[in-house]
């Protein structure tokens, strides 16, 4: 449907929104969730909450301090203060994600169902070491909705059905989930369809191609009740088709992934003993010739990428009557890993590369930590023990023989000590402290490190296989990085009312052995980038950085019907060891809504603006983005608690603008010139419907 005739049939949706404007601050606004001890704060984004949208990654814009790298319309990576891609612990469901392809097009939020997810959580400030295996850059987790047991033992059930339209893309979405139980056993289905028919519009009218897509999720959760806990087993397909990634070199051919786990909990006197244990198998194809232009047969090139992995946890825990920890957490995790990307031309039988070729990771973790009150101090502290083994099999490349440079690469790489072993530590401390009346003090201490991801170490020829940086640049990896070490610190203060609750913080990392892109002093690094366009390609390195800001939440009850509030960021990242700034920070950023609540009506309006972004990072060659501020608005209608009516506007005044976080261009014949920096959505209406029976 074209974009004019759509916008005609969308506004048909939201008519009420020029009539009356209401807001639930119940189900629409920030919330701050406390999990466990009052001293660790957790900040959480509620599916009702924010504007649908093919990327889960999106929500995380509504949360202080957190932000998303977006590569296109379903391929977001998480960011947290500065630091984004491994750096961030992202956990679906309290497994860690590991994804098929070398650019993370299939980030880990993209596993993620809006359907089936309750809240998107973050960790304010330094992670517990409970969180994952690598939080140095902070803990994203997508809680899941569980079944439930039946309280009378009769069978129960819940149904949900969605349908929703968006105008810019033509984008739709269908959903179900479906909850059946009885006393002892629970049982969930669900599906998701998402579909964009065609490309989206930035504020000029300007067609942002490729960002169709196609994506399909669906899966079971099997619970069986115990008379001292329970047990449990899930599935989850994955099928995204013909997506398209303009700020990276190729666009997603299919993703097709089947995620499977066993979990169970049992009650041991005042403990609880947790377990599972998951599966995922992950195969990615992607090209740059079928979404794109490509004018030149010998440049079509299609990348075949795998991945397989293994993932285990198990802890034990004291707790409190209402099953909450209080004492001791002692855990131990593992994640092992495999991938293998093949780069190959569809007209050139005899083309190929081994752009990865049977790599292993293998992490394991043992942690412990402490949950408790040290006289008016609440305090969660722990550490953990990391080993990572990493390995990598042999390369080859079509063009070795006639290219002595090419040949060199291949050579040094079979030849060099690809097999690595690296053992960190880290530690955590949370405190809060009541300062006053409605006051409370809080501190966090940490001491992170990560390893090399396998970009970082094996990508052994000079290409943009880099975890999704989407900078346009070619790097070449190092087999024997150092780990990263962060150190960190967090304080702050929240006071909370019966009207008023804010909660500011200041924060500071100090990252010894930062892994960055750097130029690459190598003539045959130099001379092999040169035969792909790029005359200063980078090498990954370490270096020293440090990233430094404040972040803030707030809001207001004016009444039992209207609400303010708001957030606002500020991260600052650069390197010690050089005058030059980090890449890809978001700029300085703030939110504002206002919301009112009657019976039947809910409505909200929300500003978000973004300072200009100079601080840019000149080893990237990154460009500088100017400010902005767009206008959004929401309105529901709930008859009663079965039906649930959303319909909203984003970019309202159609603001014409470049998110800092986007990539630059990459495609050739559109209507955005190559190397421009990607622009945000023009205005965009939307509709959802819910039922729920």
């Amino acid at each position: 449907m074209p974009r004019k005739l759509s916008l005609g049939y969308s506004l048909l949706c939201i008519s009420p929104l020029f009539v009356t404007c209401h807001l639930s601050y119940a189900e629409q606004v920030e919330h701050i969730e406390v999990h466990g001890q009052r001293s660790s704060f957790s900040i959480g984004v509620a599916t009702e909450q924010v504007a649908p949208s093919a990327d889960v990654g999106e929500w995380l814009k509504s949360l202080p301090g957190a932000d998303v790298n977006r590569n296109g319309p379903v391929s977001g990576i998480a960011q947290y203060r500065g630091l984004y891609g491994d750096r961030v612990n992202v956990s679906v469901a309290g497994r860690p994600v590991v994804g098929a392809g070398p650019n993370s097009m299939d980030a880990p939020l993209s596993y993620a169902p809006d359907v089936l997810i309750q809240s998107l959580v973050v960790d304010r400030g330094v992670a517990p070491v409970s969180r994952g295996l690598n939080t140095l850059g902070g803990a994203v987790t997508a809680e899941f909705y569980l079944p439930a047991f039946s309280a009378t033992g009769d069978l129960t059930s819940e149904h949900l059905l969605r349908g929703g339209y968006r105008d810019n893309g033509g984008a739709s979405e269908l959903a179900f989930r479906s909850m059946m139980a009885q006393d002892d056993h629970a049982l969930l289905l669900f599906g998701e369809d998402l579909c964009g028919r065609e490309d989206q519009e930035d504020g000029d009218g300007r067609e942002i191609s490729p960002t169709e897509y196609h994506k399909r999720s669906a899966g079971v959760n099997y619970q069986h009740q115990l008379s001292n806990g329970q047990i449990g087993a899930d599935y989850q397909y994955l099928n995204t088709k013909d997506a398209g990634t303009p700020a990276l070199p190729m666009d997603i051919d299919y993703i097709l992934t089947h995620r499977s786990g066993l979990s169970g909990r049992y009650e041991l006197y005042a403990s609880d003993i947790q377990w599972q244990i998951g599966y995922s198998d992950a195969e990615h194809a992607m090209d740059n010739h079928r979404m794109r232009s490509n004018g030149d047969p010998a440049r079509y090139r299609k990348n075949n990428a795998n991945s397989d992995a293994w993932d285990a946890r198990i802890s034990w825990q004291q707790s409190d009557d209402f099953g909450a920890i209080d004492g001791w957490q002692i855990g131990f995790d593992l994640l092992s890993e495999n991938h293998d990307a093949v780069i190959t031309n569809p007209n050139n039988s005899l083309f190929r590369i081994d752009n990865f070729n049977d790599v292993d990771q293998h992490h394991l973790g043992l942690f412990a930590q402490w949950h408790g009150q040290l006289n008016d101090w609440s305090i969660v502290s722990g550490g953990r023990i990391k080993y990572l083994k990493s390995d990598s099999g042999e390369v080859s490349h079509s063009m070795a023989l006639m290219n002595p440079n090419i040949r060199e690469l291949v050579e040094r790489f079979n030849n060099s000590d690809r097999e690595q072993s690296d053992w960190m530590l880290d530690l955590a401390l949370n405190a809060s402290y009541p300062l006053a009346d409605n006051w409370l003090g809080q501190l966090g201490l940490g001491v992170k490190q990560r390893p090399a991801s396998y970009q970082e170490r094996y990508l052994w020829l000079p290409m943009q296989s880099t975890g999704g940086l989407a900078d346009g640049k070619t790097y070449v990896g190092d087999v024997e990085l150092d780990p990263e070490t962060a150190w960190q610190i967090d304080v702050g203060v929240d006071y909370q009312s019966r009207e008023w609750q804010i909660s500011p913080r200041v924060f500071y990392q100090r990252i010894d052995d930062y892994i960055q892109g750097t130029p690459s002093e190598d003539p045959v690094v130099q001379q092999v980038a040169m035969m792909m366009g790029d005359d200063s390609p980078l090498q990954f390195s370490n270096v020293d950085a440090e990233l430094y800001g404040l972040d803030l939440l707030w809001h207001l009850d004016i009444s039992h019907r209207w609400r303010l509030g708001g957030q606002a960021t500020y991260v600052r990242g650069e390197r010690r060891d050089i005058d030059d700034n980090l890449y890809r920070v978001s700029p300085p950023n703030m939110s504002l809504y206002g919301a009112y609540q009657s019976d039947l009506w809910q409505a909200k309006l929300d500003w978000r603006g973004y300072m200009s972004q100079d601080d840019v990072s000149e080893t990237n060659q990154e460009q500088e983005t100017a400010g902005y501020g767009i206008l959004g608005a929401e309105v529901v209608f709930q008859p009663d608690t079965a039906l649930a009516l959303r319909a909203g506007v984003s970019n309202l005044f159609d603001q014409a603008y470049q998110d800092h976080l986007a990539g630059y261009n990459r495609v050739s014949g559109s209507e955005l010139a190559v190397g421009e920096r990607l622009p945000g959505d023009g205005r965009t209406v939307w509709c959802r419907a819910e039922y729920v029976f």
